[in-house]
């Protein structure tokens, strides 16, 4: 039986901080855990610091985990993330066959500030010198635009790169339109017609492009809604839509609720700049919401034909895709449709077979 130490730092984060890379790790162990007749999981925190901030803090003594490491005796060690320089030191310290995730590197290409990318940049490159040195690390992402900017800002070979798309969550289905209306007007007194977006509350994702649009169509705000919900990354945004009842931020919500809020949108808009994967807008997709990207490499690459495409930062080419998917039901019930196919493409029980493939591989 396959032995493997599943690094489940990232399960030890608090609600307001779940992103991406939290249900990608939740989810992952809950698929395997299927497959207990063929793979034994070890779940280990190298760090319960692993969240979002500190930068070189190492709250385990490595010789303590090098001690664990023995008794549990695994074939191989998954890392999902490379979030502290535990992971890395792991990477140098362990001879045994390891995997680590890298999901994106956006911090090179973002607007983040010059800190925070030297913040994250060393471990990253010591990362890239492990993997480059040896073949007993083996590096896996989550889409082929992730795999070709890693390639080209660490330098790392291609070859040396597999991509393992991420699936989505079955709570993230179509609910009767008019029993998620009632949902969301008593929860949340919603009452008008809306546009949802949902992830990260900050530039980079373009909600503040996002909101700049919705002001700029009058015809709108009288009538319809636009719904923000997600984590704060940048406060002063609330200072914007604090001047119309238009827009209505929920902060964080449940995330059972919103299957309910997608499914009684009108679209789901997701004007991002930067995305190694980006779960939100496949999540809505799944529910049958029509939705609209930017047109970004990644979203090309997982949404297809299934979404209307806009430049980031284009305030004029999303006014004009918002108008036209508000006003025209035939197109909105044709894109449900698609994305609703499309996002079937995607799901955890290929996820985690791919991964127990490529342990079985590694450890031949």
């Amino acid at each position: 039986m396959l032995k493997v130490l599943f690094d489940i730092s990232m399960l030890y984060i608090d609600n307001l901080n779940k992103r991406g890379i939290y249900y990608f790790t939740f989810n992952l162990l809950k698929h395997l855990s299927k497959y207990s007749d063929s793979i034994q999981i070890i779940k280990y925190p190298l760090t319960k610091l692993a969240g979002f901030g500190g930068t070189i803090n190492i709250p385990i003594s490595i010789s303590t985990f090098v001690k664990e490491l023995n008794k549990y005796n695994p074939d191989l060690i998954f890392i999902p993330h490379p979030r502290t320089y535990v992971h890395v030191f792991t990477l140098l310290l362990v001879s045994k066959p390891t995997n680590i995730v890298i999901h994106d590197v956006h911090f090179f290409i973002s607007s983040a500030s010059i800190f925070y990318k030297f913040k994250l940049l060393p471990r990253y490159l010591f990362i890239k010198e492990i993997i480059n040195s040896g073949e007993n690390v083996t590096l896996t992402t989550v889409s082929n635009f992730s795999k070709l900017t890693i390639s080209r800002h660490l330098n790392i070979d291609p070859s040396r790169i597999i991509v393992i798309y991420p699936g989505i969550e079955e709570i993230f289905k179509p609910i009767n339109r008019q029993e998620a209306k009632r949902y969301v007007e008593e929860k949340y007194g919603i009452h008008k017609r809306y546009l949802i977006y949902s992830g990260v509350i900050s530039r980079d994702k373009g909600v503040y492009d996002l909101i700049r649009t919705f002001y700029r169509l009058p015809e709108l705000t009288k009538d319809y809604m636009l719904v923000l919900t997600g984590p704060l990354e940048e406060p002063e945004i609330l200072r914007v839509i604090s001047k119309a009842d238009s827009v209505k931020y929920l902060g964080f919500v449940p995330r059972t609720d919103l299957p309910f809020l997608f499914s009684a949108a009108l679209a789901f808009v997701y004007p991002s700049y930067h995305e190694g994967f980006g779960f939100p807008p496949l999540e809505a997709a799944a529910c049958g919401t029509p939705v609209i990207v930017s047109r970004i490499p990644v979203f090309l690459e997982t949404l297809g034909n299934a979404a209307i495409f806009v430049e980031a930062g284009d305030i004029e080419q999303l006014a004009g895709a918002i108008s036209i998917i508000v006003n025209n039901e035939d197109l909105r019930m044709k894109l449900s449709q698609q994305a609703f196919r499309r996002a079937r493409m995607f799901s955890w029980e290929n996820t985690a077979k791919r991964y127990i493939k490529l342990w079985l591989e590694m450890i031949k």
